[in-house]
């Protein structure tokens, strides 16, 4: 059985099916009755998918500056860096689906760990390699001394090569976090020279064109992580972030220059900027380093009945979901399998794992056992050729025999599932969704989301049999969630304002001594707050609001009747933009006193950030055909077969558009018997994001080196 059915038809099909008599289906729900029962409307939302709640393999680069000086004299003595580094990799190592890499520059640059991969889980190689950093590095002659750019040019590498030995799927769910541990400048800085163009000599040569230039050197800087960050999405990575820890040990002057460009680099590299500057309080989740946003972007969504088939005299019913009509399989139309015949209730009729569809595009007999030599190593292991690893319809077998990826739903990048271009006639191969065909003044992806025929001329149809969109793209959507205080017992954090930051935020607790009036007061800094907002009384267990750092803002507390102590602001006329900016700085509690502890304490805690594509969908005018019953139909006793309606989901790596990306898939059974009944009956049926699945993110253990 095929991966998809193993996962949805075997289980969410059967459980669908049992629901369908039901008035509170969870999954989706129906609307209104139907205007036509041979039509029908699906909607829903749906977001791309979150790489932490999914464990998408995570790869770590530590990219840190060795250079001798103020780093290892004064900044950092006692290699506190180094301590807090071994602590993040054995974090790290907790996490399944992370991997690490370190890299070390100074006037060299040096792959400290590991030697012979690109990336380890080896605690003791990882460790070794730490240790390493605790000796600086001297300067290659008389300039060469801090090389970043060399570091950063090595991470490229390491990214590069990795995505070139995944398979395509796995690329797409791959991310990649740098954390770069900076210090100083680039020694030597660049140029004016090599910013200008390479052949305008008159640039290169003017008078102070070899001046070390700051401004060059951002400039450049900037161009790299671009071009770090595109290149890999371009490859087809699911994410890349640059973060920076700034170890500010250098002058002043210096150390604000390093800043601004910093803060400049870590916009291009999709990441976050923290300046420390002492090394008592290193922390790295002060950059957020385990929250994984998802560089994909919602793309398409697309309905399709995969029970029907569209032609040039209509829609015709293909109850086997192979891409023949059932009339182009039984062609005399006696419900036999006569020679020359397929079978319409069977999608492989001659049962040698390759659909019938398929064997007529690739020139096969169907009546025949067909053991292709591209996939002889598919039949050493039952069920491995009829594996769907994808969801795109087409079984690994079937995948080689076409030239598709079997590990990416859409190989050619044009949103479009392999299985559906193959059976309806389009270019699997190269995007050619923008293309019209049959030249009827509709393109293939139209015509294909439509449900109409890209291969005839069928404009005149197009009025009643067309399907119509409506979506509403939502853009990226932020979610906050604070991590569980492990010190301060008795507060739940179940609110968080948007408008916060994600990072480190922190409590203050100060117990009341002796009183019957409160418990204590408690406090809240915001992660982008240098300082605590202002102290709220605790008096009872109940649900408080706190605020970071606000500043001369009137506040009040009140107990409702439940006796749930709120925070109000009550906004004087004038108050500053700025008051107004922190007072959005909340975050709401649940606090059981009896809980908390005797004494003062201070807790940092993490607040989490995800961010997710989404967008809400309505097609209409789904249409639906009578089929034949199939076996399982007629062993529920059913007259008539299901239209196999699925939604596939298509998402991309941002500003990637012709990169191929990965599908989520839902599928919604109906059953129509002509002229009007229908079940589930409603007009418009409802998809809870919850019924959407996703291909598994493992690689096949036979099948390796998809270079698609």
């Amino acid at each position: 059985m095929s991966g998809f059915n193993q996962i949805h038809n075997h289980s969410l099909f059967l459980f669908i099916l049992s629901m369908f008599s039901c008035s509170d289906a969870s999954l989706y729900h129906s609307k209104k009755a139907p205007l036509s029962a041979d039509r029908v409307a699906i909607e829903g939302r749906v977001c791309t998918e979150d790489p932490a709640q999914n464990r998408f393999p995570a790869r770590l680069i530590i990219v840190a500056d060795q250079a001798q000086g103020p780093l290892y004299s004064e900044f950092d003595p006692g290699q506190k860096r180094l301590q807090m580094l071994n602590s993040l990799i054995q974090n790290v190592l907790s996490k399944p689906e992370y991997s690490v890499a370190i890299i070390g520059y100074a006037g060299r640059v040096q792959r400290l760990a590991p030697d012979e991969e690109l990336f380890t889980r080896n605690p003791g190689v990882l460790i070794n390699a730490v240790s390493r950093l605790s000796l600086p590095e001297s300067c290659i002659g008389n300039e060469l001394c801090r090389d970043y750019r060399s570091g950063l040019d090595m991470a490229k590498t390491l990214i590069e090569d990795d995505l070139a030995s995944m398979e395509a799927g796995q690329r797409a769910v791959t991310q990649y976090t740098i954390l770069w541990l900076g210090s100083g400048q680039q020694s030597p800085l660049a140029q004016n020279r090599d910013c200008c163009p390479r052949a305008d000599r008159s640039c290169r040569n003017a008078e102070g064109s070899r001046r070390p230039s700051l401004a060059c050197q951002t400039q450049l800087d900037i161009d790299l992580v671009q071009d770090l960050r595109t290149q890999s999405l371009a490859m087809g990575a699911g994410g890349v972030q640059l973060h920076i820890m700034h170890l500010a040990a250098e002058e002043q002057d210096i150390n604000q220059a390093m800043s601004q460009l910093f803060e400049q680099l870590t916009f291009a590299g999709g990441g976050r900027y923290a300046r420390f500057s002492t090394a008592n309080n290193l922390d790295p989740r002060a950059v957020s380093i385990f929250d994984r946003p998802s560089d994909m972007e919602a793309a398409q969504i697309l309905v399709v009945n995969q029970s029907a088939a569209p032609r040039l005299g209509g829609i015709l019913a293909d109850s086997d979901q192979d891409g023949l009509a059932d009339e182009e399989e039984d062609l005399n139309g006696n419900g036999e399998v006569d020679e020359g015949e397929s079978d319409p209730r069977l999608k492989d009729s001659d049962g040698d794992g390759i659909g019938d569809m398929i064997e007529a595009r690739v020139g096969f007999v169907n009546g025949e056992i067909d053991q292709p030599i591209v996939c002889d190593d598919l039949f050493m292991f039952e069920g491995l050729l009829e594996l769907d690893r994808d969801f795109d319809g087409l079984n690994e077998c079937e995948e080689r025999l076409m030239g598709t990826s079997p590990s990416l739903s859409d190989s050619d990048g044009d949103n479009l599932p392999d299985g559906l271009e193959v059976i309806r006639g389009t270019d699997h191969l190269n995007a050619d969704s923008a293309e019209d065909f049959d030249e009827d003044g509709v393109s293939n992806g139209d015509e294909l989301k439509e449900g109409t025929d890209p291969r005839s001329i069928d404009e005149s149809q197009r009025l009643g049999l067309a399907a119509r969109y409506d979506v509403e793209r939502e853009g990226r959507v932020k979610e906050l969630k604070a991590d569980p205080l492990l010190q301060i017992e008795g507060i739940q954090v179940f609110k968080i304002s948007n408008d916060l930051q994600a990072g480190l935020g922190a409590f203050d607790w100060t117990p009341s001594p002796d009183t019957d009036e409160q418990i204590g007061f408690l406090r809240f800094k915001a992660p982008s707050e240098d300082a605590f907002g202002e102290a709220i009384a605790v008096k009872q267990a109940g649900r408080y609001t706190l605020y970071g750092n606000i500043i001369d803002t009137q506040l009040d507390e009140s107990v409702d009747d439940q006796g749930e102590a709120d925070r109000v602001i009550a906004e004087p006329s004038g108050q500053d933009s700025a008051s107004q900016d922190a007072a959005d700085l909340w975050i709401e509690l649940e606090i059981n006193p009896m809980s908390l502890p005797d004494i003062k304490f201070v807790e940092d805690f993490l607040i989490r950030q995800r961010e997710r594509s989404c967008l809400s969908f309505t097609a209409r005018n789904i249409r639906l055909v009578e089929t034949m019953p199939l076996d399982r139909d007629q062993r529920l006793g059913r007259q008539v077969g299901a239209n196999e309606i699925t939604v596939y989901f298509s998402q991309k790596p941002a500003r990637q558009s012709e990169v191929p990306g990965r599908f989520r898939v839902a599928r919604v059974p109906i059953y129509y018997q002509a002229p009007d009944q229908r079940n589930p009956s409603g007009a418009k049926l409802t998809v809870e994001e919850g019924i959407f699945v996703s291909p598994s993110i493992e690689s096949n253990p036979i099948v390796q080196g998809d270079a698609l």
